[in-house]
Formats: structure tokens, sequence, C-alpha cells
């Protein structure tokens, strides 16, 4: 008999804003990184320029999430991921930008330029397609995460920055020879969690009063508020030394019965689309998208009880405004 085993790790005391929302959406579990001395580099960054405001260099936000991650959520492979896999990187948008200008300039490209080129509209045009279906499902973790902060669920800690202009913050920076990483976090208060202030990408809280980066979550707290949904029974674990074991056969039928139980649940979208065929029958769908949206946001709360996020059902009608607006 085959086994898996399952090694125990040191979770960090805290996680980045984002690895707290890649958490509750993915399952991604926040992973510590240490130094020789212990230290996690969230806490005890010993390179400031890495940290230098906002925060660490985040990579363009790419997402990176794995096979397992977007099965979880419903979603197609990331292409981000699956370049990393085929050991390929992605194009940063600016490589793009780079060579459009050279042609519009009018400079021929050399064959290896054009090569380039032309796989960089395919990444960045399929990427960008994955995005609006990753930003839609993941709408709503935003949200729920929001809200537990706002109603203080959860407390999150930021480093506030001398000033709300990032580049007049970098000024006084440099002025005073000081860096991100010398601000003692401090408590966000609740009345700052407004959507529009957040940066998920950047963890970061830009209000007109005042600016926080680095933000983090307690990772005990955290899945306090969204343990996960499913957990192995003890029963079926073996203690291997510090290790533990589960039968193969074991372990891969526990992740057929979840593997739809992790995530957001499937909304009625057959259900969806026969109210949006009966609003055009009965001349009462409304002209404006965001009036439509609003008018199904309330339609799911009222008649089905769920929450249904804006952009997902933006997402839902943008076919049929765009054939609308053609006409």
């Amino acid at each position: 008999m085959k086994y898996v085993i399952l090694r125990p790790v040191e979770p960090p005391r805290i996680c980045f804003l984002k690895e707290a929302l890649n958490w509750c959406a993915f399952g991604s579990y926040p992973t510590g990184y240490w130094d020789i001395y212990g230290n996690d580099s969230r806490e005890n960054p010993e390179e400031p320029e890495l940290f230098y405001p906002p925060i660490p260099d985040h990579d363009e936000g790419y997402t990176y999430l794995s096979e397992e991650q977007t099965k979880m959520a419903g979603l197609p492979p990331d292409p981000t991921y699956v370049n990393l896999m085929n050991d390929c990187r992605p194009f940063y948008r600016y490589e793009l930008d780079e060579i459009n200008e050279r042609i519009a300039d009018g400079q021929r490209l050399t064959p290896e330029q054009s090569v380039k080129h032309d796989a960089a509209k395919k990444f960045r045009a399929d990427y960008d397609e994955w995005l609006q279906l990753h930003d839609a499902y993941i709408d709503q973790f935003r949200t729920e995460l929001l809200l537990a902060l706002r109603k203080g669920q959860l407390t999150a800690h930021g480093r506030k920055l001398p000033h709300t202009d990032r580049d007049k913050a970098r000024e006084l920076f440099d002025k005073q020879e000081s860096y991100t990483e010398s601000i003692e976090p401090e408590v966000i208060p609740p009345e700052f969690w407004v959507s529009n202030f957040v940066d998920w990408d950047e963890c970061s809280i830009t209000s007109p009063r005042r600016a926080f980066v680095w933000i983090s979550i307690e990772v005990s707290k955290l899945l306090e508020r969204f343990p996960p949904n499913e957990l192995i029974p003890a029963e079926k674990l073996s203690k291997v030394g510090e290790c533990y074991a589960i039968a193969e056969r074991a372990f891969a039928e526990r992740k057929k019965s979840t593997a739809n139980t992790r995530g957001r649940p499937a909304l009625p979208w057959d259900r969806f689309y026969v109210e949006v065929a009966r609003l055009y029958k009965d001349n009462e769908m409304p002209e404006k998208k965001e009036a439509a949206i609003q008018h199904f946001q309330t339609w799911f709360e009222q008649e089905l009880g769920l929450q249904a996020s804006r952009s997902a059902i933006g997402q839902k009608l943008k076919p049929f405004f765009d054939r609308l607006s053609e006409a």
C-alpha cells in the first residue's frame, strides 16, 4: 500500500493581506520565510531596499496559481503558472509596450524580436482574459475578508507611511535615511476598511488621511475566522516519527469527495439567464448596465437568498450589453 506523507510545518505568526485572501479563496496556506536565526522576513527584513514602500516587490502582481488551486476555484489553468511549468517566464507588460513603440516608430523587428512579440501578445491576451474570470471569482472572498475586518472580527496591522502620496513618502524616507521596516506596525481602525481604499495586490490602504502598507493579519486569528472547509479525520492518520502518513487511496478519495466543496459555491446562473430573458421579453431590462447589475444583486438576494458580486453579474451581462451597443 502506498502512503502520502504529511510533514508538519511551522506557520508564520503573521501573513500579508494578499496571503490571507489567497488562503480564503484558493487554500494557499501562508508559508514562513525564515532566516538562519529563525526570523520571518515579514517581521525582520534584512534587506530594507527589498521592502521599500509600498511593500516587497510583488512581480507585477502575477498570480502563479497551481493546477490544484485553480481546480478548487473552478478556474481554467493560470497562464503564468503554465509558463512557469514550461520553463518560460511571463512577459511583462512593459516588454510588449517597448516592442510596440519600436513598431510605431517604424523600426523593423528582427526575426527573434518578431517571435518574442507574437509570444508576448498571445500571453498578455490569454492572461488578461483569464484575469477577468479570476477577479470575478475572488471578489466574494475580498468582500468577506473586508467585512470581517470592518466589523472587528479580524484585526490587521499596517505600517503608516509618512505621507499618503507615494512619491512624497519616498522623498521623506530618503531625507530621513530610513525605510518602511523602521516604522512600527499599528492597528488599522475598522473604519478604514473601505473597498475603494484597499489595494489587495499591494497589501495597502490609502485613504485621504492615511496610508498603511505591509498590512498583515495574525495567522492563528485568520484560521479561527476562516477555518479549512474539510479536515482529514485523525483516525485515518498514522504518526511516523515527526511526520504523519495517510493511505494514498484514502487521501485521493478525500480529495475527490471534497473537490467541489472548496471555494465559492456555484450560483444558479441558469435561473439568472431565464430572468434575463423574461426582463427583455417584458421590456423591463434596465437600459444601463450598472442599473441591471444592481437589479440582479437585489434579485439574487430576495429571490434566492444568495449574495452575488457585482463583478460576477457584470461578466454575465457583458455579452448582452455589448451586443446591444453594436445595434
